[in-house]
This record gives C-alpha cells, structure tokens and sequence, in this order.
C-alpha cells in the first residue's frame, strides 16, 4: 500500500487498517502459501526527519511439519517499528548503512510503499524447522509412517554404516 506523505503532513498522524491479497505482496509463490490475506494495523507520525511507523502485521500461512511432513495452519503476528526518510541526493541506492540507521528506510519521492516491509515481516516470520506441535513424533525411519498416527513394529536396529568394517582396521 502506498502512502503520500503529504496526507500525513495535513494530519500529523494517521491511522490505517487494511488487508491486501498474497499476490499483490509477492507472497503466491512456492515459498509460502498464505491462507489468509495480509492484515495490517499501522500508525504514521510525522517527524522531523520524516515519518515514523509502528504497528503490526498478521496472516496465517500454511506450513509442512519438519518431524512429520503434515500441513498446518501457522498464525504470524508481528509488530515492526520504523522510520521513513526522504533520501539524501548524495545517498547513494546501495549503501553500507551503520548500526543506527538499520530501522531507517529511506523513500524516493512522495509516497511511502508499506508492502515490501509487509512482505518481509511475513518472510521473516516464518520458522526456520515448523512443527505442527512440540509432541509431534515424526516418521518412522524404517517404514515413514507417522509416528502420530500410526504404532509401528518396525525393529529400531541401527543399520550399518558401510564404513563400519574400517572399526577393525589396524594401522602399523
């Protein structure tokens, strides 16, 4: 969502809550399937610097467990806090920024794009291993049934590495 800065300026401060589809942020691809729309609740204050944004962002996603490989619904809830500012004329478009500056996101022109920040929040969500829940059982290492549902008689035996008859070897 585009915001003009100078309805923020008439204003001071001014609140949005809106909702806007996967596709439009990027987020229809492989790597995640939204199945909800992003929502967001934000406030914008003008600054003297420029404008300062706080609020959150929340969907559900659906995961695959990392344990059991079975679908389920993940809720993401985040709150970001940051600082838009118009950028320098000597600010280069890549640049190396120091540690104060890394909530700063600078904008060109008169609008402020709230949708990349909206995307990463919900990539940056994301579980690195999801699990569907923490007593989840995973799957049978010898038949890859799921612990969770079924009881499996498979024998637990360790199979045999092919280096395991280097154990014998002797080295004079």
């Amino acid at each position: 969502m585009k915001i003009k800065v100078k309805d923020i300026e008439e204003k001071g401060s001014i609140h949005l809550s809106y909702s806007e589809e996967p596709a439009s942020l990027g987020l229809d691809d492989d790597t995640v399937n939204c199945l909800s729309s992003v929502s967001v609740d934000v406030h914008l204050n003008r600054t003297r610097n420029g404008v300062y944004a706080a609020g959150r962002v929340w969907a559900t996603v659906g995961l695959s467990c990392s344990r059991c490989l079975e679908r389920f619904p993940y809720r993401i809830d985040e709150e970001f806090y940051l600082e838009y500012r118009p950028r320098p004329a000597e600010l280069p478009a890549e640049t190396e920024l120091d540690e104060e500056a890394v909530g700063i996101i600078f904008f060109d022109g008169a609008e402020i794009d709230l949708s990349d920040q909206m995307r990463q929040d919900v990539l940056l969500a994301l579980p690195m291993k999801p699990v569907c829940n923490e007593s989840c059982k995973g799957l049978c290492p010898v038949c890859g049934g799921n612990l969770n549902e079924v009881q499996c008689d498979c024998s637990s035996t360790v199979i045999d590495s092919p280096f395991s008859r280097l154990r014998g070897l002797r080295l004079e």
